[in-house]
């Protein structure tokens, strides 16, 4: 009697642990996904840094939709024509539900640089795993890049709110059972460009004393 209800609880833990084990992702694009749009001129570039974020089901895009999305890979999109700052986008993205994505077979955080051709994987364009997550679940899924050059980590350019952003659309994905799950397929996000910074407007008790200092120059040069 023991043996079998140790057989039985030993089935009812390795059920409960594949029902809620954590769901499978694939993404890897072909090439012009992303371009840098913080350079000279609008180019694929590998100084373009990507986050993969995710939130539950159906969540709204942050930055609105349909119209302030940019999906233009040709890059001509400013923060400014979508209705943002850069410090507002990113004060936009860091007060909704969506959070990096964090893989333990993927090693980490999902953040990935892109190659020359406007490309970007994740674990390798193979299967990974999201913490959070359950399998056989709709999710929604979201890219950001900003600028690799100035800031390492998603976080960090999510803290400072400087520098470029950029944002596909998000989109609706079902989870994977496994890593060999074949249902498991790359995301189809369209390209999207990064903003070139917006520059900084002085606060305007900056410019009154900006202009004393200036009187006051002024007053110096023709005492002497």
């Amino acid at each position: 009697m023991k043996k079998i209800l140790t057989i039985t609880l030993l089935a009812t833990v390795l059920a409960g642990s594949t029902a809620f084990g954590q769901g499978f992702f694939k993404l890897a694009s072909g090439k012009s996904l992303v371009w840098d749009g913080f350079g000279a001129a609008a180019t694929t570039s590998t100084k373009v840094s990507v986050a993969l974020l995710w939130a539950a089901a159906s969540t709204a895009n942050p930055f609105g939709s349909p119209a302030s999305t940019p999906i233009s890979g040709n890059n001509t999109t400013t923060a400014a024509s979508a209705g943002f700052t850069v410090g507002s986008a990113w004060t936009a993205l860091g007060g909704s539900s969506f959070v990096q994505a964090n893989s333990t077979a993927a090693g980490g955080l999902l953040k990935a640089n892109t190659l020359a051709n406007g490309s970007l994987s994740y674990n390798g364009g193979g299967s990974f795993d999201i913490q959070g997550t359950l399998t056989s679940t709709a999710y929604t899924l979201m890219l950001v890049s900003w600028d690799g050059t100035a800031f390492s980590t998603f976080a960090a350019a999510l803290a400072a709110k400087t520098g470029s952003i950029g944002w596909s659309a998000p989109i609706q994905v079902t989870s994977g059972t496994s890593a060999i799950d074949n249902t498991v397929v790359s995301a189809p996000f369209s390209q999207f460009g990064t903003f070139t910074p917006v520059a900084a407007v002085p606060e305007p008790g900056t410019m009154v004393l900006a202009g004393l200092g200036g009187l006051a120059m002024l007053g110096l040069r023709r005492k002497k």
